[in-house]
């Protein structure tokens, strides 16, 4: 097994932080928005919402914050 590879990503579990950002894109924040939320910079929330992304396995920000909130995740 690879680490690292896209499939890999999509088997481990979403981290809080990744919950707390795509609950912020589910409500309809801007990156700017939940940054300033979380106290991060805005860039951080899009690296994090590019890796929620990959875990569920969805191209966009709002297709995976629809996904995990079907699958009971926010």
């Amino acid at each position: 097994m690879t680490t690292g590879s896209y499939s890999d990503d999509r088997a481990r579990p979403l981290t809080p932080r990744m919950r707390q950002v795509l609950a912020g894109a589910d409500a309809g924040e801007t990156a700017a928005a939940t940054a300033r939320r979380l106290g991060v910079a805005a860039e951080t929330v899009k690296i994090v919402r590019a890796a929620a992304r990959a875990r569920v396995g969805e191209p966009t920000t709002a297709q995976a914050a629809a996904r995990a909130r079907q699958a009971g995740l926010l």
